[in-house]
């Protein structure tokens, strides 16, 4: 399955826990938005600059995908243009990033991420990561949908795929970015999980004691709380993406209910993989 935040059932979670030390986790972030000068002033919007000039082919596809119009004129998925839309003009800086996987193993199919908190919240520095080859080999499962009649990436093409998990984390972006509280309640959950990953690191393998469960307990409400909007815009981007595919026109699609996130901290914080999460960040699956 592939993970997203902001999965593979758009899997919830996974904010955390780069495969790096504190010390080179913390140095990536000082450096991420301009490692060989920090004080050049990156323009606001959507950022294509991190892109070669053949995923810049990829990403034309997706922009087409997002601007695309019925036979009326109309915008065939409302849903997704409004989030490009939101990023393109919040004046925040939100670069876009095609990877690898990690490893054979590496199942998250997109991040968002804010790479630099701007202290008057005005110009926050973001990037929302692909991983394509992730999403590519995503099975969608003929298991039985959610409330919604949600399956992820079902009857859509690849670059409707694409469309569907870039829908995912720009809806973290404007959760995140667009109030003061939730960019703040982010840079919490990295507090409190780079604090667990220290008590875990202290305790040197033995069991989780009380404390350290309940600590565990918050920050997975708090992923909770920070996934649910994007898994409901995922949910809409989908029907409107599908709704097109089916050569219908875009219609209003009543959520009746959404995915319910998966419980991965405890795995990925017990796996002591290390470090502090680098600034922020809710992948997917």
């Amino acid at each position: 399955m592939a993970k997203r935040s902001i999965s593979w059932i758009a899997v919830p979670l996974a904010v955390f826990l780069a495969t790096m030390s504190n010390s080179r986790a913390q140095e990536r972030l000082r450096t991420a938005s301009n490692p060989s000068n920090p004080t050049v002033e990156t323009p606001s919007g959507i950022r294509t600059d991190r892109l070669s000039p053949r995923q810049l082919r990829v990403w034309g596809a997706i922009e087409a995908i997002v601007f695309a119009q019925d036979g009326f004129g109309r915008l065939s998925h409302p849903k997704l243009h409004s989030l490009w839309q939101w990023a393109e003009t919040s004046g925040h800086v939100i670069h876009v990033q095609m990877v690898e996987p990690r490893d054979r193993w590496d199942h998250e199919a997109g991040k968002f991420m804010v790479e630099k908190f701007d202290p008057d919240g005005q110009k926050h520095i973001a990037a929302i990561r692909l991983c394509l080859p992730v999403i590519d080999r995503v099975i969608v499962r003929k298991r039985a949908p959610h409330e919604d009649g949600f399956i992820q990436y079902e009857g859509l093409r690849k670059k409707e795929r694409y469309a569907e998990a870039l829908g995912h984390e720009l809806a973290h972006a404007v959760w995140v970015l667009g109030d003061a509280r939730h960019t703040c309640l982010v840079e919490d959950l990295n507090r409190e999980v780079d604090e667990l990953y220290r008590r875990r690191q202290a305790a040197h393998g033995e069991l989780w004691n009380e404390q350290m469960r309940k600590h565990l307990k918050r920050i997975q409400s708090w992923i909770d709380q920070i996934e649910r909007p994007a898994e409901t815009a995922e949910v809409e981007v989908w029907h409107e993406l599908l709704e097109r595919r089916r050569g219908r026109s875009a219609v209003s699609v009543s959520l009746a209910g959404t995915r319910t996130p998966e419980n991965a901290c405890r795995k990925a914080l017990s796996s002591d993989l290390g470090g502090s999460v680098i600034a922020s960040v809710l992948s997917s699956k």
